[in-house]
């Protein structure tokens, strides 16, 4: 999990521009892995090639997984306003959805490291994969509308995670 220790780290110096910053390029660069590893299903590759591809995409998931729930969210939750309760209760319900998904993209990685075990991924991987784009365009929406609900985007200084 280096990169959300990564991010974590920043969430010290107040520099809150950067790490909002470098959690939304982890997203874009995760949708390109994720695009890369459901082309990969169709090619030619070898059963070692496309299992280092799966490993590699599950790590990086999981960091930004955690980059997400550790620096980004614990932020903006404990800054929202308390005089705007309304905010507060649909921030709240946005991270119980994207809680959910989370529960999905472990399930994923499970799936992931039993299949990887065997060294051999069977045909389900490719409706595997289909469901999780699914889930995860639906979380990266979600995590849009939270930042800006939270408005995340201006710049103030990140409180340290407990």
């Amino acid at each position: 999990m280096d990169r959300a220790n990564f991010l974590s780290r920043q969430t010290d110096s107040g520099n809150y521009a950067f790490v909002v910053k470098q959690w939304r390029e982890q997203r874009l660069t995760l949708r390109d892995e994720l695009g890369q590893l459901l082309a990969a299903i169709v090619l030619p590759l070898s059963g070692q090639q496309l299992q280092e591809q799966v490993t590699e995409f599950c790590a990086n998931l999981l960091d930004y997984v955690c980059a997400g729930h550790f620096v980004i969210y614990h932020n903006l939750l404990a800054s929202e306003p308390a005089n705007q309760p309304e905010t507060r209760l649909l921030c709240r319900k946005i991270q119980q959805y994207i809680g959910s998904s989370t529960d999905q993209i472990l399930l994923f990685n499970a799936y992931c490291e039993d299949t990887g075990r065997s060294g051999r991924f069977n045909s389900s991987l490719e409706q595997v994969l289909g469901r999780l784009t699914r889930i995860l365009l639906m979380r990266f929406a979600l995590e849009e509308q939270l930042m800006e609900l939270g408005n995340i985007d201006s710049v103030r200084p990140l409180t340290p995670c407990a």
